[in-house]
């Protein structure tokens, strides 16, 4: 079932790599919970059994965890199929949850618009960030297409007036900013003039103009960051690129020191995470813009419920849900 792509997903295939089971990393001890949780929790638990469920933009499997979990408590014997554009391999890169990951067909390289599952086959199709991201009108085509008659869908979206999106932006900002710097070109300047010396010579470049100067714009562009912190509410994106930075110096004084090729890994994270951010911004979801994903899930002959609201603990706004189902009639 692995399809082919043309989308650069290198970003999303790097942050899946690392194991997090959400795309929220830092926001959740495991799996997602509080009231997204229970919005999963119902929705699978009203399956009935042997149902086939489609999880879209699965990511590492929090939400068709979740259906596996469901499944094996109420003895459902569900059918879960996984797929993401992404390159995911979630029993080997997920440490927890072996056993629930290994009861879910998860299908790599697998976008929702060309899913590859038969016509007519599925019974519940879910999406936890995951629908915005596509090509909408692709997708609801195929989900028409692999969707039996009563089969039933729910989507979680950004919500593009959520707290998530609010961070996001904050991020970029900050990350346009530390670009802007020059932080990281000037820190490469100055390993690069001390690897021409002995870890245990590194006095020798006391003296030298060309690496004081590039000492001097870094200490500069340090001071800026710093002041920087102090003023934003939300500073971890600035924190760990002084952090990261410190860390190559660190491992600069050490014997076959790789310290410029840290530095270059810190900044290809970095350019991931803000990836992942621009992507986010991109598909978060308006009023207007849920509207009009309704009026296409319409046109392929399901039938929708009004967007609503959700939210997570100490009432932050967490997205858009999308309920929806596929007509009886064909």
């Amino acid at each position: 079932m692995t399809k082919p792509t043309e989308k650069d997903t290198s970003h999303w295939d790097d942050y899946w790599s690392h194991g997090f089971l959400t795309s929220c990393a830092d926001a959740f001890d495991g799996n997602y919970q509080g009231r997204l949780r229970q919005v999963w929790e119902e929705f699978f638990r009203s399956a009935k059994g042997n149902a086939t469920i489609l999880d879209i933009g699965t990511g590492n499997g929090a939400i068709a965890l979740i259906a596996s979990r469901i499944s094996s408590e109420l003895h459902r014997g569900f059918s879960v199929h996984a797929i993401d554009q992404a390159e995911i391999d979630p029993p080997a890169m997920v440490k927890s949850n072996t056993d629930g990951l290994a009861a879910i067909r998860f299908h790599s390289r697998t976008p929702a618009e060309d899913c590859g599952l038969p016509a007519s086959s599925v019974d519940m199709v879910s999406g936890q960030y995951a629908l915005e991201y596509t090509p909408l009108d692709r997708t609801i085509a195929e989900l028409a297409r692999v969707c039996a008659p009563g089969a039933r869908l729910l989507f979680v979206m950004h919500h593009s007036d959520s707290v998530v999106l609010e961070t996001a932006a904050e991020e970029l900002r900050l990350g346009k900013l530390l670009e802007n710097s020059g932080f990281f070109d000037h820190t490469a300047d100055l390993l690069e003039q001390m690897s021409k010396v002995p870890a245990d010579q590194a006095h020798l470049l006391v003296n030298d103009p060309e690496a004081e100067e590039s000492r001097n714009r870094l200490n500069r562009s340090a001071t800026e960051l710093k002041s920087l912190v102090a003023q934003t509410p939300n500073p971890q994106i600035l924190q760990n690129a002084l952090k990261s930075v410190s860390d190559c110096f660190r491992w600069q004084r050490k014997p076959g020191s790789e310290a410029l090729a840290l530095l270059a890994l810190y900044r290809r994270q970095l350019d991931a995470n803000l990836a992942r951010l621009h992507d986010l911004q991109n598909a978060a979801v308006s009023e207007r813009r849920g509207q009009e994903i309704i009026a296409l899930f319409n046109a392929q002959g399901f039938l929708t419920e009004p967007l609503e609201d959700i939210y997570q603990e100490r009432e932050l706004l967490a997205g858009r849900l999308l309920r929806a189902s596929l007509s009886v009639v064909a």
